[in-house]
């Protein structure tokens, strides 16, 4: 469950509670403003609310399994001949190593 939607849905608990919304924010981290907002969106669109709505603009141009070995990749070791170098500087040579290996996952 994503962090705003666990949010949201925490913030209608405790308004069915009978919190006030100055009780509520500091407790979910929302502002007073996102939660008024929120009320509203529960009065129309009931429990849908939780979640985004669907925005409009360019798809995103990596899907989740791409995200995912892009993240894997990046939290990896670099390879052997990667370490650091002369300068110490190894973090370049495997950004650049990395650049490569995620242009091929790309493609």
């Amino acid at each position: 469950m994503e962090v705003r939607v666990y949010k949201r849905a925490r913030a209608l608990l405790l308004a069915h509670e009978g919190l006030k919304d100055q009780e509520i924010a500091p407790q979910v981290g929302l502002s007073h403003i996102t939660l008024v907002n929120l009320r509203r969106r529960f009065q129309q669109e009931r429990l849908q609310c939780i979640y985004d709505r669907p925005r409009s603009g360019r798809k995103p141009r990596f899907d989740g399994v791409l995200r995912a070995k892009i993240t894997a990749l990046a939290c990896s070791d670099p390879p052997r001949g990667m370490a650091a170098g002369a300068c110490g500087c190894w973090l370049v040579g495997w950004w650049s190593w990395a650049g490569w290996r995620v242009s091929t996952l790309i493609r």
